[in-house]
């Protein structure tokens, strides 16, 4: 995952961009905007921490603008990376898989 940090006002990403990657916020605050430019969602590190999953998981094209309401900070999982953790992820048993997740301090909440 790569570090990142956007700063106040602006675009995360814009609607009808191609998606492939996956942000997960880690402070700070977004807000997902539709095409006439209605709130739709709030984005922060405890309230709907993951944006974009859809363009992960199905490489599509964005269906909102998420922009910056304060200089946030996101980590970014790109859609290859993500296939090849699935990939070798479906390769572990059971335990290995728990045990691996609950290793990974950005999950270890969630659990």
């Amino acid at each position: 995952m790569i570090k990142g940090t956007i700063n106040q006002g602006l675009n995360l990403y814009a609607i009808n961009s191609i998606g492939n990657c996956l942000f997960i916020v880690y402070s700070g605050k977004f807000v997902s905007k539709d095409s006439e430019n209605k709130e739709t969602n709030v984005h922060t590190p405890d309230h709907s921490p993951l944006i974009g999953e859809m363009a992960l998981l199905h490489q599509c094209l964005r269906e909102e603008t998420v922009v910056a309401q304060a200089d946030s900070t996101v980590f970014v999982l790109k859609r290859s990376i993500f296939k090849d953790i699935i990939e070798a992820y479906s390769l572990l048993s059971l335990d290995e898989k728990k045990g691996f997740l609950l290793n990974v301090e950005l999950f270890s909440k969630y659990y």
